[in-house]
C-alpha cells in the first residue's frame, strides 16, 4: 500500500521535524523521499524569490563560512 502525505505550513526558524516517536525508532519504515517546493523569502532584505524552490532533505550542501552543512543555501540578487 502506498500512502501520500500532503503536508502545507509557514515555518521559520525550525531545526528538527520528525516523527511523533522519533527517527530511533526500529518499527518506523522510511520508504518515500520528501520533497518540498515553496517560494523563499532571504533573511536579509526580505526580497520574496520569483521563482518556486524545491528540497529534498536527503541532499546536503556545505554553507559559505561555516563548518555546517544545510539542505539548501540560496541568495537573492539584491543581497550579493
Amino acid at each position: 500500500m502506498r500512502m501520500v502525505l500532503r503536508i502545507s505550513a509557514d515555518l521559520e526558524n525550525i531545526t528538527e521535524l520528525e516523527p511523533r516517536k522519533g527517527t530511533n525508532d526500529p518499527n518506523f519504515v522510511y520508504d518515500f523521499k520528501v520533497l518540498i517546493i515553496y517560494r523563499m523569502k532571504c533573511g536579509a532584505c526580505r526580497e520574496l524569490s520569483q521563482k518556486e524552490t524545491c528540497l529534498i532533505f536527503s541532499e546536503t550542501t556545505l554553507m559559505p563560512n561555516s563548518r555546517g552543512t544545510a539542505n539548501l543555501v540560496q541568495k537573492v540578487c539584491f543581497s550579493l
